[in-house]
């Protein structure tokens, strides 16, 4: 965040550099059969929203511009002051980490924008029991309950460590969830 303001003009070239690969590697994987592209960005967390849109957020929105398909964006960390800007960059879906609060997330983003996330991948998932990962992913799903524009998932990467009895029961547990309110 510190070149931002020191070298904003090395940041911008960098910045054109990589939207030009992105947009390669996501167009030949669009060709291999993906039908959603998420651009993961691991250090915009720590920019405020006008600095954000400036160095990241112009780029994300041109690179999904060039995609025909459904696009989502993931940035670590606490994004709640970032959501609004994170919308307008054209993104599907937003995939959030697992500090933010939903709910309040939520409100915070058209209701066209897909939210996505944010059961804990490191003291959840990996760190966790089974039993404690249906308690998890069970608390999200009553929380978001009638926010129809909502999937469940990992707030963030799963470790690789992360035992399948607790991917298996994070499924099993949205399946389950899912059943049991599903209209008659």
């Amino acid at each position: 965040s510190l070149a931002t303001v020191d070298n904003p003009d090395l940041v911008k070239a960098a910045t054109q550099f990589c939207e030009q690969v992105i947009v390669r590697y996501a167009r030949a994987q669009i060709e291999a059969g993906a039908r959603i592209v998420m651009v993961l960005e691991p250090t915009a967390v720590l920019l405020g929203p006008a600095a954000f849109w400036e160095f990241s957020g112009l780029a994300v929105r041109r690179i999904f511009t060039q995609l025909d398909c459904m696009t989502v964006l993931h940035i670590c960390g606490d994004t709640s002051h970032l959501l609004p800007m994170m919308a307008e960059t054209g993104a599907q879906g937003l995939s959030l980490d697992t500090v933010v609060d939903l709910p309040t997330a939520a409100g915070n983003v058209p209701a066209d924008t897909v939210l996505m996330g944010n059961v804990d991948p490191v003291n959840v998932l990996w760190r966790g029991q089974p039993a404690g990962v249906e308690q998890a992913v069970r608390r999200l799903l009553d929380r978001m309950a009638g926010v129809e524009n909502f999937i469940v998932s990992s707030g963030c990467d799963i470790p690789a460590e992360a035992p399948l009895a607790n991917l298996r029961r994070f499924v099993e547990t949205v399946h389950a969830y899912r059943a049991q309110r599903a209209p008659l």
